[in-house]
């Protein structure tokens, strides 16, 4: 129906991508972080069959584009190109969709902090789809970016993932991590 869409994914690496979702799911429901809880395989969220670790396997769901879609409409970058340059990715997505490459977003306002907030009231003002929807057509861009780095400085990080809970849960990810490199044409041996 739209043969000259483009197609842009970014992806992150499976196992911190669900903790990262998770802590979301935590921030957005009211609810605090619990080691003993959430930092074991039996955890929610680390069971191979949650909603958070589904998602990660992501060579299905990609593959249904890149079946129905030319390679050159489809652009996917990682989560790590982000971290290490964040000017030189937004610009290849730039590229990728014909607009200026040169423009330069401003990357000092920050969106979608995680974390966990030190302050549940504070961080339930900040996340109310009520409080947003009422103030954000009348608050100035400025203004509303010093609310997001208002609300930065209540984000506190959350407890690293025990090196050997990452491997074991990335392990869960191996074959789906070969198959998806062997789809997007990238090596994915980092996320090993």
């Amino acid at each position: 129906m739209i043969p000259s869409v483009r197609i842009i994914c970014g992806l992150r690496h499976p196992v911190d991508r669900a903790y990262s979702d998770y802590q979301m799911h935590l921030r957005q429901r009211g609810r605090s972080f619990n080691s003993a809880r959430d930092l074991h395989p039996e955890s929610i969220w680390a069971r191979p069959d949650s909603r958070w670790m589904e998602i990660g396997r992501y060579h299905e769901q990609l593959k249904r584009y890149f079946d129905a879609f030319p390679r050159d409409r489809i652009h996917v970058f990682l989560f790590d190109d982000f971290k290490r340059g964040a000017p030189q990715t937004v610009q290849n997505v730039y590229r990728f969709l014909g607009v200026d490459p040169t423009f330069a977003p401003d990357f000092n306002a920050p969106h979608n902090v995680g974390g966990l907030p030190a302050s549940r009231l504070l961080e339930g003002l900040f996340s109310s789809t009520t409080i947003k929807s009422a103030v954000e057509p009348w608050i100035p861009k400025g203004a509303a970016n010093w609310v997001r780095r208002l609300r930065m400085k209540n984000m506190r990080p959350a407890p690293s993932l025990p090196a050997d809970l990452r491997k074991q849960l990335t392990a869960r990810f191996h074959d789906d991590i070969a198959k998806t490199s062997k789809l997007i044409g990238r090596s994915l041996d980092h996320w090993l």
